[in-house]
């Protein structure tokens, strides 16, 4: 359980159950709109990469963030998504995501005996406050990728090392 830091909420991180919950927060938070079924693969397949930040404010629970991610065919791991309600931004939540997921991913990785060095990651060159937090939890910009997203913007590919 965690509580926020203005104290609006408490909160608690468990693995995604429902795609369709992730889909509405993804169609209200990003840009960039991952189909349903993409969503409930991931699920499937990597349900322990799968996580929600729910809160429990005013007598009910609500869910206000999420991250997915999958190892790739390469045994990579991707971060492929991270969104917060923006109600709910700056209290840590993201971070919290981020380091479970990175606690996850090394566990994931441990049992099923993948030979995967880092974490990687895209994100919007102009989406600074992400940038922030990725680099102050150890993510490191390798690359400049030109016309990366749907509306042609360009994205850093940014990776964390998890040795």
């Amino acid at each position: 359980m965690f509580q926020s830091r203005d104290h609006r909420s408490v909160g608690f991180i468990t693995e995604a159950k429902d795609p369709y919950e992730i889909y509405d927060l993804n169609s209200k938070i990003l840009p960039e709109k991952y189909p349903i079924e993409y969503i409930t693969e991931l699920m499937i397949n990597f349900p322990n990469l799968q996580l929600v930040y729910v809160t429990y404010t005013q007598s009910e629970y609500k869910t206000v963030g999420y991250i997915l991610g999958y190892v790739d065919t390469d045994n990579n791991v991707c971060l492929s998504a991270l969104g917060i309600l923006k109600e709910f931004r700056s209290q840590g939540i993201g971070r919290k995501l981020i380091n479970q997921f990175l606690e996850n991913v090394r566990d994931h990785v441990k049992v099923r005996n993948i030979d995967s060095q880092s974490v990687y990651l895209h994100v919007k060159i102009d989406n600074t406050n992400a940038i922030k937090l990725y680099k102050s939890i150890g993510f490191k910009i390798i690359e400049l990728i030109p016309n990366y997203y749907s509306d042609n913007s360009d994205a850093y590919l940014m990776k964390y090392r998890l040795t």
